[in-house]
């Protein structure tokens, strides 16, 4: 009786959503006749043109899958069923949950092109993902639980398409594309303020070889004489697995991991963690007690040794321009773009990238960046972690060349 009991239960929520569905498709389509003057309100034809054109809507139910490194949700519907719906990239869109919760004009990317934390909706991979970009969980934010379905409606379209555009950018992975081994690598010197010359560099990955960049990138570090690494990509237990790789083409970098001089600190990519704060301490640390030139890199020598550098010159005394500069010269390696050859991407990126760290760690709008209230905001950023004023100012020492002075 338990069982038939449970049975007929399951019944009636399926016929509960089964004509849920229905009434939705119904209304869905009396909303867009209504709205296209095809009927008026008591049933007749309406004979004039159509007012309003249609908006595309979709719902979807949650997938069970929670996104908790990136902060999101996954939801019952392709990226393919997603466009075919009417939906573009570049779109913005107006979310409900089943829940009652609610929220307008999210842009719909294909890559995490807000900041931290703002709320998107990402096409990648055929799927569609809620997203609060690599920040808090969405599922609890807005009061989730399972299970639940969610419906998007267009609210502009075109909405973000610049940025889309913009954004978009997709690198290539033979080295005959590229000037140089160093552009192709991502590989450089820091520079910028008092900065110790031809000690700290940094670029993509030598033992990740998912980009065909190790082998090049290997090369590039041992000709630098590099002594420590710093990877703020791989576990421990991945840099064990890639040395044990025999078809890795790495033997300076192997050289370097049996001399313990490769150093896992391993960074997701939400910077505005707490985890994260802690692991970039520990890395400045670790650099700290580096006695030869330091390489530093995450997959791509990017986005988390991007926001390492920065702290890393601004504490050197590397002024905005400077650090800009820098941060920059990844984008003319990989994608070509820079001031010159593509100003308008090039403002978008700064905006939206570079903008976002310094944005986070001064806490000021653009027309108020400046090199000091980047400095300070680096000093706090690294207090509240854990670090004191000493040592900070002996890593100042270190990277300027001045330690025991």
């Amino acid at each position: 009786s338990g069982d038939t009991a449970t049975l007929s239960a399951y019944t009636r929520a399926e016929e509960e959503r089964s004509f849920a569905d229905a009434k939705r498709i119904y209304d869905e389509l009396l909303w867009y006749a209504a709205a296209n003057n095809r009927i008026k309100g008591d049933g007749s034809r309406a004979t004039d043109e159509p007012k309003e054109a249609f908006r595309p809507r979709l719902r979807a139910r949650f997938a069970g899958k929670r996104l908790m490194e990136y902060g999101g949700v996954g939801v019952q519907v392709g990226t393919d069923e997603f466009l075919d719906a009417g939906f573009a990239l570049g779109d913005t869109v107006d979310i409900r949950f089943s829940n009652g919760f609610a929220t307008n004009n999210i842009p719909v990317y294909d890559g995490y092109y807000v900041d931290l934390d703002e709320l998107l909706v990402v096409c990648m991979d055929d799927e569609i993902r809620i997203q609060k970009s690599f920040g808090s969980d969405l599922f609890i934010d807005a009061g989730l639980s399972e299970p639940f379905s969610v419906e998007f409606t267009l609210h502009e379209a075109g909405g973000c398409l610049e940025v889309q555009t913009a954004l978009s950018l997709v690198y290539l992975d033979d080295r005959n594309d590229y000037a140089s081994d160093e552009a192709f690598a991502n590989f450089r010197t820091l520079s910028g303020g008092e900065l110790a010359p031809n000690t700290y560099f940094r670029g993509a990955s030598p033992c990740d070889d998912r980009r065909n960049r190790a082998s090049c990138v290997d090369q590039l570090v041992k000709v630098a004489g590099i002594d420590c690494i710093i990877d703020l990509a791989d576990t421990k237990e991945k840099i064990d697995a890639y040395y044990a790789d025999e078809e890795l083409d790495a033997p300076y970098w192997k050289s370097r991991v049996s001399a313990e001089k490769v150093h896992s600190h391993y960074l997701d990519a939400n910077y505005r963690a707490e985890s994260y704060r802690k692991g970039i301490v520990a890395a400045l640390r670790t650099i700290q007690a580096c006695d030869g030139p330091c390489y530093i890199h995450c997959q791509e020598g990017k986005d988390r040794t991007g926001f390492l550098c920065i702290l890393i010159e601004s504490l050197a005394g590397a002024t905005l321009d400077e650090i800009e500069r820098d941060y920059m010269r990844t984008y003319a390696n990989y994608y070509y773009v820079d001031k010159t050859t593509d100003a308008v991407r090039y403002q978008c990126i700064r905006e939206v990238y570079f903008g976002g760290i310094v944005r986070f760690l001064t806490g000021a709008p653009s027309d108020r960046w400046t090199t000091e209230n980047l400095r300070a905001g680096v000093e706090k950023y690294l207090t509240d972690g854990g670090m004191s004023e000493e040592e900070i100012a002996l890593l100042v020492a270190k990277l300027t060349g001045k330690e025991g002075r």
